[in-house]
This record gives C-alpha cells, sequence and structure tokens, in this order.
C-alpha cells in the first residue's frame, strides 16, 4: 500500500521530532498494523474510506465509508490521527453515546460546500427529476420523455430492469449502522485507527508564520527553532518548518518576507508526539497580490502547472503536418505555441477530404464567447418541410491529429482538461492544435466530427437514427452570444432587403451591432440570422417542454471581469446568460445524448459516459422545513412539483425563490465520467437532465473525455464488431476506467483553480474599488450566520467572534441571533480596534434570522491566500441606507 509518489503506508512515522513539544510524549496513538486493519475490515469492526475536511471549519472532518450511505464525523485531532485530506483510511466507529444529535450534526455541516457540476462547461446547470410519481402521471411523462429523446427500443429493455426515469431515487441495502441513525436521528462519530493509503496532495502553497514578534529590519532570531507554515488550502494542516529547512531570504528579512507566497511539501514522516506535520522544500513563488505570483500559485495548489508541450512530444504531429503537406513549407513547431498572427500553412489532404462527407456548402457557423478562440461546435439548420428541420451539429475532429498512443496523447490525457482563469487559457492541447488546425474558424476547411438530427418544430425530436460520421466543413462566420442575441432580438435582420441587394442592410448597420469580422464570407448574411432564430424557436420550444416534464434550472451567477492594458481588474459584474447561450446548449446537450445512445449501441461495456447520482434526500426534506419558516410550501414529491412551489412562491416573494434556488444547490453530487463495464445500467443515468445516459461528445479541444468519446465512436462506425470485442476486454475496461478516473480528478482541480482565480482577481480589484453590497441570510447557526449576495454569486459565512465591539445571544426555538455592540476594546498594544470600512450604521441591537436583508462591505483580505473579507454594515438594503452600489455591466 503506497501513496502516488510510491512511499509506503502503515511506517511508524518517527524519524522527526517535534521541537516545540520539549516531553516527546505520544499525542497521538499508534496506528494498527495492516494485518489488524485488514482483520478488522473483514469482521466488519472497521470501516473504510476517503478522508475529507470541511474547508470553511478545519477541526470537522468526515469519510464517506465504503457500504454506508451516511459520512462518520471526525471532529477532533486525536480522532483523526495524523490522517491528512484525501487518505483512505480505517475507521473504527466511537460508542453511540458519544454520536451527533441532530442539532450538532447540522452545525457541524451547515458550511460543507457542495454544489452541481455543470451540465456543459460554457453554461449553468439544469436539474430535473423526480423522487416519487403516481403512476399514470409517471406513464404521461415516460410518452413526453420518449417523443422529447426518441431513445433506443433495445436500450429501454435494459434499463426497464428497474427504472426508466434517470431521476428515481433507488432502494439500497440498508446498514445496521445508516438504520438506526435514521431512527435516531444521530450521525456517527468516529476515530482513524490506520492510513491506508496516503493519497492526500503533498505540495501545497501558502505563508510562514513566526510565533515571535517580527519587526521591520530585523533578522530571524537564534533562538526561534522553527515557523509555521499556513497552507491556503483550509482543509490541510499547519506545517512544522525548522530552522535549517527555512529560505535564507526568510532568515534575513522574515519582516519582508511575510508578504512573499511560499511552497511547502509535507514530509512523508509525522512520529506520534508532533501534534503537526513536518513541512519541506520551501520555495518562495512570489509577493503575494501580484496575478502573476498568484496565478502560478493556484496552478500549483490544482496540480495544473503544465507549461509548454516539449519538442519531443510535438515530433509526431511535426512529421504529420510535413507528410502531409507534401512539398509545401511547413513551420516547424518547438513548444506548439504560436503567434495569434502567425498562421499555419496547412491544408486538408485531398484524400482524406474523399472518405468524408463534403458539407462545405452548408451554411454552418459558429456561437461562442466574444474573446474565445478554441472554436470547437458549429452549427446548422435546413428547413426541410413545414413542421420538420435538419439540425447538424459539427465538432472539431482533434482525433485526426492527436493519435492514441503518441507522447502528444499521453500528455494530453495526463492534463485532461483545458483550464479558464480570468487572465488565459492553460489549454490541454497546443495552442497550434486548439486556436488553429482543429478550431473551426472562419472561410478555411476543416475537419469534423458530426451529429445530424431532424426535429419537428415543436422541438421533438424525429423518430429517425441520427447521422454520425466524419466530415469537411467551411464555417462561413464566427457569431459570439451578442452577436446571435441581437439577430433574436431583431437588432439585425433576418429578411432580406429590398431591391437587387439581399444584404443592403448591411451597409447602414452599425459596427458594434454585428462586427465586420463576425459577418458571414460566401453565405447570405440575413439568412445567417433567419438560421439562429430558426434554431432558437426549436431550441426554446425543446426546452420548454423539459422543463414542463420536471427540469428546474438552478444558476449560479459567475464572475466576469474586463481588464485594463495592464491586465489588472477595471470592472467587475456577473456574467448574464442569453437565450442565445441557451440555444447552443440546448442542441449540445442533445448531441450528446444521442452519442451516449449510439455508443452503447455499438461499443457495449466499452461506453465512456457521465453519469449523475441522485441528491441527498435528507437534505430536501430538511430543506422543505427551511422553506416552511420561509412561508414557502416547498413541495419535494417531484422536481416537477418543486419547480411548481417555486413559481407560486415567485409571486409573493423573489427573494425567497433566489435563496431557495441557492439551497437547492448543496445537495447535488458531481457529475462524473465513468467506462460502463460491468456498471449497473441504473447507474449509467444523469439525474440532473433526467435521461438514461449521457456523454461528453461536444468539447475535444478542451476535454479529454470527449476525445476518448471520438474514437470509440469512430470504432463502432467503422468497425463494429472491433467495438464490441473492446467493449468485452477487461484489459480496455480497465484502461478507460483509470483515464475516466483521471478526468473526473482534473475536472475538479481546473473547477478549483478556476473559482480559485475567480476570487483573486475581485479581491485584487476591490483593493481600490471597496464596495457595498445586498446580501439575504440563509444559514443560522449559534455563532455565526450565512449570507448570499446576488451581486457577486457568492456565499460567505459570518463569525461573530470577528465582529469588532460585537457579542450575541441565540434563541434556538426561534432560530434568532442578536447581536449586541458594546464598549470597543483595547488591543495588546493599546490602540482601540478600527471598523474594517468607512462607514458604520451604529446599533445598539440586531437581529439576524432566515430572509434577513443586510449591507455587507466588501473589502481586499490581502494576506496569504489573499481573499475577499465581507463585513456586517446594517440591516436592509443599500439603497434603503443611501449606501452607494455600482457594479458596471459587462
Amino acid at each position: 500500500m503506497s501513496n502516488r509518489n510510491g512511499n509506503q503506508s502503515f511506517k511508524n512515522n518517527n524519524s522527526y521530532q517535534n521541537k516545540s513539544n520539549t516531553n516527546n510524549r505520544a499525542f497521538y496513538d499508534n496506528h494498527l498494523s495492516e494485518e489488524k486493519v485488514n482483520a478488522g475490515l473483514l469482521a466488519g469492526s472497521l470501516f473504510r474510506g476517503c478522508f475529507r475536511v470541511n474547508p470553511k471549519k478545519r477541526k470537522v472532518g468526515y469519510v464517506s465509508c465504503d457500504g454506508l450511505t451516511i459520512d462518520i464525523c471526525i471532529d477532533d485531532d486525536k480522532l483523526r490521527n495524523r490522517a491528512i485530506q484525501g487518505d483512505i483510511v480505517a475507521i473504527e466507529l466511537l460508542p453511540k453515546s458519544e454520536w451527533l444529535s441532530i442539532k450538532q450534526k447540522l452545525n457541524l455541516t451547515e458550511t460543507v460546500d457542495l454544489s452541481i457540476d455543470e451540465v456543459n462547461d460554457k453554461f449553468a446547470a439544469n436539474w430535473s427529476g423526480s423522487f416519487e410519481k403516481e403512476e399514470a402521471q409517471k406513464e404521461e411523462e415516460i410518452l413526453i420523455q420518449q417523443e422529447l429523446w426518441q431513445p433506443r427500443a433495445e436500450l429501454l429493455v435494459s434499463t426497464k430492469e428497474k427504472s426508466t426515469d434517470a431521476s428515481v431515487i433507488a432502494p439500497v441495502t440498508v446498514h445496521e449502522v445508516d438504520e438506526y441513525c435514521q431512527q435516531s436521528g444521530l450521525q456517527p462519530r468516529g476515530r482513524i485507527v490506520g492510513i491506508i493509503t496516503k493519497s492526500h496532495v503533498n505540495l501545497h502553497i501558502g505563508a510562514l508564520k513566526a510565533q515571535c514578534d517580527i519587526r521591520e529590519g530585523m533578522s530571524f532570531p537564534e533562538s526561534e527553532a522553527f515557523v509555521y507554515f499556513n497552507p491556503a488550502d483550509q482543509r490541510f494542516p499547519n506545517l512544522i518548518i525548522h530552522r535549517m529547512q527555512l529560505p535564507e531570504a526568510y532568515i534575513k528579512d522574515p519582516f519582508t518576507q511575510q508578504k512573499q507566497i511560499y511552497l511547502a511539501e509535507i514530509s512523508e514522516s509525522w512520529p506520534e508526539s508532533s501534534r503537526l506535520p513536518i513541512g519541506c522544500n520551501i520555495r518562495s513563488v512570489g509577493e503575494m497580490g501580484s496575478i502573476q505570483a498568484e496565478t502560478e500559485a493556484l496552478l500549483i495548489a490544482n496540480d495544473l502547472n503544465h507549461g509548454f508541450y516539449t519538442e519531443e512530444q510535438l515530433k509526431p504531429l511535426n512529421e504529420m503536418l510535413a507528410l502531409s503537406q507534401e512539398n509545401k513549407s511547413v513551420n516547424n513547431l518547438t513548444s506548439g505555441e504560436v503567434n495569434e498572427k502567425e498562421k499555419i500553412n496547412w491544408e486538408i489532404p485531398e484524400e482524406e477530404i474523399k472518405k468524408r462527407r463534403d458539407l462545405r456548402n452548408y451554411r454552418i457557423f459558429t456561437i461562442d464567447p466574444p474573446n474565445a478562440k478554441d472554436l470547437d461546435d458549429a452549427l446548422h439548420v435546413t428547413q426541410l418541410d413545414d413542421d420538420t428541420f435538419e439540425i447538424g451539429v459539427h465538432i472539431a475532429d482533434v482525433s485526426y491529429f492527436l493519435k492514441e498512443g503518441t507522447l502528444l496523447d499521453i500528455e494530453a490525457m495526463k492534463r485532461a482538461t483545458s483550464v479558464y482563469l480570468v487572465q488565459k487559457v492553460i489549454p490541454m492541447l497546443p495552442s497550434i492544435l486548439c486556436e488553429q488546425l482543429c478550431s473551426l474558424n472562419p472561410n478555411v476547411d476543416r475537419l469534423a466530427f458530426s451529429c445530424i438530427f431532424k426535429m419537428k418544430s415543436n422541438g421533438n425530436l424525429v423518430n429517425e437514427k441520427p447521422y454520425f460520421g466524419r466530415t469537411v466543413i467551411r464555417s462561413c462566420a464566427k457569431l459570439d452570444y451578442p452577436t446571435a442575441q441581437r439577430m433574436i432580438d431583431g437588432s439585425i435582420p433576418s429578411t432580406p432587403s429590398e431591391g437587387g441587394d439581399e444584404d443592403a442592410f448591411l451597409k447602414n448597420l452599425p459596427e458594434h451591432v454585428w462586427e465586420s469580422k463576425r459577418r458571414p464570407i460566401g453565405q447570405v448574411a440575413w439568412k445567417c440570422s433567419n438560421d439562429v432564430n430558426l434554431m432558437n424557436n426549436l431550441a426554446m420550444n425543446r426546452r420548454a417542454i423539459r422543463m414542463s416534464n420536471g427540469a428546474l434550472t438552478l444558476f449560479k451567477p459567475k464572475a466576469a471581469f474586463r481588464l485594463d492594458a495592464n491586465g489588472n481588474p477595471s470592472e467587475f459584474n456577473t456574467y448574464i446568460m442569453r437565450d442565445s447561450n441557451r440555444l447552443v446548449e440546448e442542441y449540445m446537450l442533445l448531441a450528446n445524448y444521442l452519442v451516449a445512445q449510439e455508443m452503447l449501441t455499438k461499443n457495449g461495456k466499452a461506453a465512456f459516459l457521465r453519469n449523475h447520482r441522485v441528491p441527498d434526500p435528507e437534505y430536501l426534506k430538511e430543506l422543505k422545513i427551511t422553506a416552511e419558516g420561509m412561508g414557502v410550501q416547498l413541495d419535494i414529491t417531484s422536481a416537477k412539483t418543486l419547480q411548481e412551489s417555486l413559481l407560486i412562491a415567485e409571486t409573493l416573494d423573489p427573494s425567497a425563490v433566489h435563496v431557495l434556488s441557492t439551497l437547492l444547490l448543496h445537495p447535488m453530487k458531481l457529475a462524473l465520467y465513468l467506462c460502463v463495464g460491468e456498471t449497473p445500467c441504473e447507474e449509467w443515468k444523469h439525474f440532473a437532465l433526467s435521461i438514461p445516459y449521457y456523454t461528453h461528445f461536444t468539447s475535444p479541444i478542451r476535454r479529454y473525455a470527449d476525445v476518448m468519446v471520438h474514437r470509440l465512436l469512430e470504432l463502432g462506425l467503422c468497425d463494429e464488431e472491433k467495438a464490441l470485442n473492446e467493449g468485452n476486454s477487461k484489459e480496455r475496461i480497465i484502461e478507460y476506467t483509470q483515464i475516466a478516473d483521471n478526468c473526473n480528478v482534473m475536472r475538479l482541480n481546473a473547477k478549483k483553480a478556476q473559482e480559485r482565480s475567480d476570487e483573486v482577481f475581485l479581491a485584487i480589484h476591490l483593493v481600490n474599488n471597496p464596495m457595498y453590497v445586498d446580501a439575504i441570510v440563509i444559514g443560522i447557526g449559534e455563532k455565526s450566520f450565512s449570507i448570499i449576495m446576488k451581486q457577486l454569486g457568492e456565499e460567505s459565512r459570518l463569525f461573530i467572534d470577528e465582529m469588532d465591539n460585537t457579542s450575541s445571544s441565540f434563541e434556538e426555538d426561534k432560530g434568532v441571533i442578536t447581536l449586541i455592540k458594546g464598549v470597543v476594546p483595547q488591543n495588546k498594544y493599546g490602540n482601540y480596534q478600527k471598523f474594517q470600512h468607512p462607514k458604520i450604521l451604529n446599533f445598539n441591537e440586531m437581529k439576524i434570522s432566515m430572509m434577513t436583508r443586510v449591507v455587507v462591505y466588501c473589502t481586499a483580505n490581502m494576506t496569504v491566500p489573499i481573499g475577499v473579507r465581507y463585513s456586517l454594515v446594517c440591516l436592509g438594503t443599500c439603497a434603503e441606507n443611501g449606501l452607494q452600489n455600482i457594479l458596471i455591466p459587462i
């Protein structure tokens, strides 16, 4: 048993001693031997699971155990017994008398950050599904679903074994621990008795913190034997850094070095006598608050600091391009990075075009964010008759260039995903591929993989097998979402101009309405606008059916920044979702579903899917009680009744609906990739979309999972027998499962990096632009309360003991905290503490409960890690209190 670096587990961790522990007596219990752990697991006296820590309450940890549906709580350092976030551990239950009551459980778990994974990278998630349904209603909804999705008969046979409803919560075998918890309303507590696999992250970013007073101009005192390393990721413990490990720059000038971001590794050895682990290999990343240093730090922290592709990795691509060009000139690639103005002189070989369906005369175009360079999807629509339309979803054929098993492919597989930060993209592929050869740029021939299907005007699919195949396309225009939205809104005509010139309207159309660089080449402009409107109407009709059949849209606002010439944030707002976004989303979603169906038909057990498990039903019951306290009757019988409840509530109190929609994100599980293998069909389902199977096909430039799907789809189309043989190959199933696992890990890392990038840029923006924002209280605890700020798309928890000059009382039966102002206390230097914001509306008492409206002041917290500090100002809104709150639309 070993960790990811090959270090052995179950070691006697005694090579270091904590120099702050003078008596060297054991603080922790010895870990059980591997033999005793295995025996305990077999006997059922021990449980095995992954240890994780509450990121907002470091002292509280949980273990999700095999065989249990409820987590075991670890809320004490000694009980944790040197386990670190991510470790696979053996755990022993404490006596039932020491388990947590319902109240204690809620207080410990209310800050856990759980949110639904997005259905599509570019867009917000849709959650749809049902928990319980009357039989007649269920049959009617199944008929609607069949017309909407047209699932294959041979697949319905397999899914009918248990349920055709992708959102039904299936019964599970109840362990006696689960059964006791359900009856008693308790959550089990436990102690960790062994670390089976040390799978935690070893490398961390953070700050060095001396235990003595550090003043400007002084060196680090010789009497000091160590400092603490405070990791930026609050799920990990502080580290002890021995003096001999400290950088020379810190020894000479610790005062200045306090502003540095440091990198540290967790030592393999953690002795029983040391309360904290030992840190080693310390180095500086850069100064806190520097965008470059903060970006490097967040990439390192999430294992995403990839760097450029090497010449050796790019060699197969070089050779292929040179061979394809014969005697024509091809630029030699050294890093895969090319200047935006440098065009690669490459054309599709004629013999390759002959193998493909030629769609270059079709009116095909892309719709993407304004600054997008990696254009991996394009669309077309053709009206066949009054009620039938052909829709084409054309995806960049990355697998043509990315040959399986090459060094380039291995590196792309390792990266697994592109990472979208505020100021730049860390690409999965070399830029020559993602920005040029694969990108579906306008007015150039490009290789694509196409999914073409027919729809009725009401949005339903025509019951006819879709076309899947490799194609050649030539996009006529690079539209962006704002331009497509202006077409939908009517600012750009979708009918021909009078007279001989059908596109005469373009002469008088302002550049900002439809930029010249985004206008079609080789196609009629008004017809492109008409196509967008046709596709939008079909998408809206289809979306309406999905919504009426139980879909619930839960959208979490995303930060958007405008940068100045130096790359610093100059303006901030939240990103606006438009109909043009939803248009593209609807067709990508449908193409992904149809491809998943085709893989299951042709590739069998080798099919590469994306599933999404059902949410926590217990949390939904708690949410129902919470809603009643807010005056909202929330029917959680099904997603459809839930949506109906929210629509009714919206007419009475829109803010209550926003709060409940936010809280509904919490019980959602992350969607995951999987290779079907022996996985039961019940576990293929995508709960969020309420469909029996789903995959990712539409973004191979930025997701390796989509590359896998393209290869499987091509194999199934070209050689069905070989495709099915691979599906029966245990070696292939193991290989694909490992790839799926890595895709899941790297996708989550990328998500965390993107969120951290947003936080860094918001903090830097707030340094010179602090702001007041409206907030609503969405959770109450004894000494803290949670708020949501719609304008920022953020949730935060405010702790009363961190508020200046404030005490509190808590009325548990009423769910009310009363804040009380007192005398301003002096600090240890004899100075009076000062508030963090310039304008305080003083109060004697302030009562806080669910749905209370408050104003908070947002400032930058310029410590490692930098972030945003939220300070309570007053009750009410900014407008009611005469406080300026300006966000500039972006």
